[in-house]
């Protein structure tokens, strides 16, 4: 009895799974507009700068698995190597954002 409860709490640990994505551009191509949208179903025409590492959470599921998303919204300035891996350590993906307006944001 005692093995199938053990089985059967697997099973459902199974059913979740953590994703972590960095969302990365350009300054002012809407990497945090973005992440609210899709995290908080908000958008907000206003521009703050992001000076750190933030990110939202999106729970999805999908063929009765719970993806637990995790988006982390990249600083769009300069930010040096170091940085960069620290914030996209252990990634399971990227979404790199270009201002389709500006050729400059896709150049670089």
């Amino acid at each position: 009895m005692e093995k199938k409860k053990e089985e059967k709490k697997k099973e459902e640990k199974k059913k979740e799974e953590e994703i972590k994505i960095c969302v990365a551009g350009d300054s002012k191509t809407g990497k945090t507009k973005f992440i609210k949208r899709i995290t908080n179903d908000q958008f907000d025409n206003s521009y703050k700068q992001t000076r750190v590492s933030e990110f939202g959470f999106k729970a999805v599921v999908r063929k009765g698995i719970v993806y637990k998303v995790q988006l982390w919204d990249l600083p769009g300035q300069d930010i040096n190597a170091n940085q960069a891996k620290l914030f996209s350590k252990d990634a399971d993906g990227l979404i790199f954002v270009a201002d389709s307006t500006n050729k400059d944001t896709l150049e670089k």
